[in-house]
């Protein structure tokens, strides 16, 4: 393993790491385990470490969804965004 390898695979490790937190996060939350929720979220370090997790399955989130309705990520996001703004 060359040094550059060394210093990138633990990042990516962490990156996984958080992904799969952030995932249980939602998924715990969707089901109504409060506590199970809370803790994945404590596991995952800090408030960036947290909003780097959910950020990243945002971003996933987006773009398997605009490609299952095949539409861009920005169109996607934009219908999205207009959505929102249309609810009370």
């Amino acid at each position: 393993m060359s040094d550059e390898q060394a210093m990138v695979e633990p990042h990516a490790r962490r990156y996984h790491e958080l992904v799969q937190a952030a995932i249980g996060v939602l998924a715990a939350h969707d089901r109504g385990d409060r506590e199970g929720a809370n803790r994945l979220l404590t596991s995952m370090g800090t408030t960036d470490d947290a909003l780097a997790g959910f950020f990243s399955v945002a971003s996933l989130a987006t773009q398997v969804a605009s490609s299952e309705v095949g539409r861009t990520p920005q169109d996607f996001l934009q219908e999205l965004s207009l959505q929102v703004a249309s609810r009370p």
